[in-house]
C-alpha cells in the first residue's frame, strides 16, 4: 500500500496600470520579449511604427483593405480594459469599426470588444474600451469599415 502525495499551486495574479512599452523593430511574435506584426506592410511603414511612441510614424497598410489587422504580444498575461488609438496625422485610411480580439497562444482568439468611430481628425485619439476583459498575450485589433478611406503613398 502506498501513499499518494498531491502537489498543490498556488498562482496570484495582480492586475496594475501597465503602458505599452515603446518598441523599435517587429520583434519575434510569440517570443520573450513584446512584438508585434500585421496582415500587410506598406514600404518603409512597419507594424512596430504603431507602437513608436511618435506622433509622426505610423503603421500603413499594403492594399488598404477593410480588413487590415494589427496585433500586439506580450511575453506576459494582459487583461487590457482599454486601448487609446491615435489617427495618422493625414486624415486617411482611419479606422470607422472593427473587433479586437485576444489569444493565450496566437492561434485560438476569442472576442474581446467590437468598436465604432466616427473621430476622422487627422492626430486625434480615440478609446477602445474592452467590453470583455481577460488575460492575454495577443491582441488583434481587426477592422472592418473606414474612415475618409483613401491612399496617398505612393
Amino acid at each position: 500500500m502506498g501513499f499518494v502525495r498531491s502537489k498543490r499551486k498556488y498562482y496570484k495574479y495582480t492586475y496594475a496600470d501597465w503602458t505599452q512599452p515603446v518598441l523599435s523593430a517587429n520583434g519575434t511574435v510569440g517570443g520573450d520579449s513584446f512584438a508585434c506584426r500585421a496582415n500587410s506592410t506598406y514600404t518603409g511603414y512597419d507594424a512596430y511604427k504603431a507602437f513608436d511612441n511618435s506622433s509622426t510614424t505610423f503603421w500603413a497598410e499594403a492594399n488598404v483593405t477593410n480588413s487590415g489587422y494589427i496585433e500586439f504580444y506580450s511575453p506576459i498575461e494582459l487583461k487590457v480594459s482599454k486601448i487609446t488609438i491615435q489617427n495618422r496625422h493625414e486624415s486617411v485610411n482611419i479606422w470607422a469599426s472593427g473587433v479586437v480580439y485576444g489569444s493565450l497562444d496566437g492561434a485560438d482568439y476569442f472576442e474581446m470588444a467590437t468598436f465604432t468611430n466616427s473621430n476622422a481628425t487627422a492626430s486625434a485619439t480615440w478609446d477602445i474600451n474592452i467590453t470583455n476583459p481577460q488575460p492575454t498575450k495577443y491582441i488583434k485589433i481587426s477592422t472592418t469599415s473606414l474612415l475618409n478611406y483613401e491612399h496617398t503613398l505612393s
